[in-house]
């Protein structure tokens, strides 16, 4: 029990605080009156960068969660959200609770948990931001086959709607097996939409139309996000509320 008391106490303070873990993931656990069990007690903060928690750990009684520690509470804390998120009166579905704890993710450990989590689905969930790679086949316009294992591209959106997840197919697997970038289509383009372009340039595709395996492999900053796929998502926000 003294082995495991220090990991229970960080799990019991921050197993519900996901979101906040997303933003600012270096977390300290202060302990106040250590040395008298009668007035013993814990309160937790969250810090934006490890700097920033040395500075607050100077002259209190604290312990900067390690990156161990981390992942325990990681994973309590998403559980936790997820669970409570889809229960109740007013219950969120999962795949909208899974998107909201992706809105916030960047780079680190809490990323990558989030990425397993939308891999682990029976369906996969691509959040927008989402990198995703394929792997499949879809019929298209005229008919064809098109093999589109190894192309890859960006998450629009994905809600509970028929056609989630919403992407745009940026990238062909080159013969190298390196990525290998479409050419740019505009938006407003036509064609981008009903998928008769050719598989040499950009293209939607509604993913849970098709029978294709989506593999989430990060995110994209807001920042890439606007800059790649920010008039994408203009242009389908337009389409949906016509």
């Amino acid at each position: 029990m003294r082995a495991l008391a220090p990991a229970l106490i960080s799990i019991l303070l921050f197993h519900s605080e996901a979101l906040r873990m997303a933003t600012r993931p270096a977390l300290i656990r202060f302990a106040h009156h250590p040395n008298d069990p009668e007035k013993l007690r814990f309160d937790c903060q969250f810090f934006a960068g490890g700097r920033e928690a040395h500075g607050a750990l100077k002259g209190n009684d604290g312990v900067l969660l390690s990156e161990e520690d981390l992942r325990r509470v990681i994973t309590v804390a998403l559980a936790e959200y997820c669970i409570t998120q889809t229960e109740g009166f007013h219950a969120r579905s999962l795949t909208e609770a899974i998107a909201r704890l992706a809105h916030e993710a960047g780079e680190g450990l809490y990323t990558l948990y989030i990425v397993a989590l939308c891999n682990t689905q029976v369906k996969t969930v691509a959040p927008r931001r989402a990198y995703v790679v394929l792997s499949g086949s879809m019929t298209n316009r005229d008919g064809q086959r098109l093999d589109l294992t190894g192309f890859s591209g960006g998450s629009l959106l994905h809600g509970n709607d028929a056609y989630s997840p919403h992407l745009i197919v940026l990238s062909d697997q080159g013969p190298d097996s390196k990525p290998q970038k479409l050419a740019y289509v505009d938006p407003q383009d036509g064609r981008l939409w009903s998928r008769q372009t050719a598989p040499t340039g950009r293209f939607y595709l509604p993913a849970g139309r098709h029978d294709l395996a989506i593999r989430v492999t990060g995110f994209m900053s807001e920042a890439t996000y606007a800059n790649i796929l920010g008039e994408y998502e203009q242009a389908l926000k337009n389409q949906l509320q016509a």
